[in-house]
């Protein structure tokens, strides 16, 4: 019998928390490991900026298509 897991890593990959928290993870606490850290999220925070926009954009183009269709098949019913 085959049981889902919420501990599966795969689960947790796409939320943008646990994105960022792997970039800023595993620096040093120092001066330059918090450089580098930060270094890290911004580009993590960026490309996460731009998947979702897309992600979005996607999703309204589906939602516009639906909401156009719509109307259509109600006037086919009458």
């Amino acid at each position: 019998m085959l049981i889902w897991s919420r501990r599966e890593i795969e689960n947790y990959l796409c939320y943008p928390e646990a994105l960022l928290a792997y970039a800023r993870g595993g620096e040093r606490d120092d001066m330059f490991g918090r450089v580098e850290a930060q270094r890290r999220r911004t580009q993590m925070e960026e490309c996460v900026r731009e998947l979702y926009g897309e992600v979005v954009e996607k999703l309204d183009a589906i939602v516009e298509v639906a909401s156009q269709a719509a109307p259509a098949a109600d006037r086919d019913i009458m």
